[in-house]
């Protein structure tokens, strides 16, 4: 019987955990479903990623089929669609919309202790206030790790995958920043294999 860790069924190539929880945004199944529709999938994705410890997930599960659970799951959309405004600001130089600062900013003042995300003079900051606790701190260390992202790492160095197919996004942390693929092993060969069959079949209708 092979024995070692299961596959996982979401992708770890964004380099911040806030990527990662970005990029199950453009996770669709065959029916375009979103991975993390429901209270079971989203707390799989948080205890997987280490953004929750295990016993907040075990207290957590009673909450399953509730309003409490509802809320939460709509925190998260709320959050990933104002990580991928921030991300689209960065990446394509779009509005910082203050709407998405703060849908951040109320999941972090939901934790014991918190920062928040200010926009000065064309960048970001981050400053440290006190907090009052919550069932949305369980989105806590996604809004931090967005929080360090954005104001705090290069803006030049965040980039998606070049596979039209793919875009997942992650932070090019390479020696000479030329990183191009989600993964190499999955994208990247899979480009340079299509790359390969063009020259091959170009080669094969060039005249002799």
């Amino acid at each position: 019987m092979p024995s070692g860790p299961i596959p996982s069924a979401f992708p770890r190539v964004g380099g911040h955990l806030c990527l990662d929880f970005l990029n199950t945004r453009r996770m669709r199944d065959g029916s375009g479903a979103d991975p993390l529709r429901d209270f079971d999938a989203l707390l799989a994705w948080l205890l997987e990623f280490r953004a929750i410890a295990a016993e907040d997930a075990a207290a957590s599960r009673r909450w399953r089929g509730g309003k409490k659970a509802a809320k939460l799951v709509r925190r998260a959309a709320a959050l990933r669609e104002a990580i991928q405004v921030l991300v689209d600001h960065l990446t394509h130089g779009g509005p910082a919309e203050p709407a998405a600062i703060r849908v951040i900013n109320r999941v972090l003042r939901k934790s014991p202790s918190y920062i928040q995300l200010y926009q000065l003079n064309g960048s970001f900051e981050q400053k440290s206030e006190a907090g009052r606790g919550g069932a949305a701190r369980m989105l806590g260390a996604v809004a931090r790790s967005a929080c360090d992202l954005l104001a705090g790492s290069d803006p030049s160095l965040l980039k998606h995958c070049e596979n039209p197919a793919c875009g997942l996004y992650f932070y090019d942390t390479t020696k000479n920043h030329s990183r191009r693929w989600c993964s190499m092993d999955v994208c990247g060969n899979r480009m340079k294999a299509a790359a390969h069959h063009r020259r091959l079949k170009a080669a094969a209708a060039a005249p002799s």
